[in-house]
């Protein structure tokens, strides 16, 4: 979070992490809660590529959320 603040000379709200995610999605970003909810087993299971891909995946949705004012596109069509 340090090095975004940085980056975008912004401040930043404190990121809340929940371990509340459940089924087969790893992770969820919540962009107006400023929140992150992870799959706690398949971080467990999958620990370095886990947070790697998935937390830093989720925080450059908040991140896009609030540089672009709320206009943060989804995955789409797959």
């Amino acid at each position: 979070m340090q090095l975004a603040q940085q980056h975008f000379c912004a401040e930043f709200l404190e990121l809340k992490i929940v371990y509340q995610q459940r089924g087969t999605s790893a992770g969820t970003a919540w962009l107006l809660a400023w929140e992150i909810r992870l799959n706690q087993e398949l971080l467990m299971k999958n620990k370095q590529p886990f947070i790697d891909e998935v937390i830093l995946h989720e925080l450059a949705y908040l991140l896009a959320f609030h540089r672009r004012l709320g206009r943060v596109a989804t995955h789409g069509q797959k």
